[in-house]
């Protein structure tokens, strides 16, 4: 830091990290094992199956679920005849 410092340029310009010596390298993120193997079924998946996937994993996480017809899912009420209902 203080090389850095005294050269007016920052610690990743000197590690070669960057090409801009005013800019510090962006730091990257590592998933874990099994983050990447969720990432990568995911991505296996077909469109409704990511749907899905996004409506469940949406529930659990406590996010409030889209009120879209895509996504409402389909009821069917059978309805009695006036005056054939059950006794």
């Amino acid at each position: 830091m203080k090389i850095a410092r005294e050269l007016q340029t920052t610690p990743a310009y000197l590690m070669g990290e960057t090409d801009d010596p005013h800019t510090d390298a962006v730091e990257t993120q590592t998933l874990s094992a099994e983050q990447r193997e969720l990432l990568d079924l995911y991505q296996a998946m077909d469109d409704a199956s990511r749907r899905s996937l996004m409506h469940v994993a949406r529930s659990m996480g406590g996010e409030p679920l889209p009120r879209s017809p895509a996504h409402a899912p389909k009821l069917a009420l059978a309805v009695a005849p006036a005056g054939k209902a059950d006794a």
